[in-house]
């Protein structure tokens, strides 16, 4: 048995991981700030959302191989790559974007750029990781349909 065959593996590992990750410290929050509204998620509800989304994304997977649904390798491998890298770089640049340690007028000024390509980078990163949910989504619903 060839666990790197096996897709549906490491997305329910990482589903787990997220779960502990974010119960470590169930009672801090994931604070964001859009215009005039401020979202407060605590993070054991967040590691809780994201489970259930890593858990159904192996489903899906599992379901594929258990039926014998050939899909592409590179759709596949490529949609737990993304969707695993996806989430943690979004994670560290929204850490990074929201660092509001006491700075210099000097560090502020520079930071300015540094925080701009950063939310940059961020709504990138976000923007390929639903383009691959939504991609691999579509091939998934077409494999059922076809079946």
């Amino acid at each position: 048995m060839n666990i790197l065959n096996k897709t549906y593996f490491y997305l329910f590992l990482f589903a787990f991981i997220m779960l502990f990750f974010f119960y470590r410290k169930p009672n801090e929050t994931f604070d964001i700030n859009i215009q005039d509204t401020y979202y407060v998620i605590q993070n054991s509800h967040f590691g809780i959302l994201l489970f259930i989304l890593y858990v159904v994304l192996g489903l899906a997977h599992l379901y594929l191989l258990n039926n014998r649904l050939v899909m592409s390798h590179w759709i596949l491998n490529s949609h737990v790559i993304i969707s695993i890298l996806g989430l943690v770089l979004t994670c560290y640049i929204f850490g990074k974007l929201n660092d509001h340690s006491t700075k210099t007028l000097e560090e502020i000024i520079r930071s300015i750029k540094t925080n701009r390509y950063l939310t940059y980078a961020f709504f990138l990163t976000v923007g390929i990781t639903i383009a691959t949910q939504l991609v691999f989504g579509i091939f998934f619903l077409i494999k059922i349909f076809r079946k």
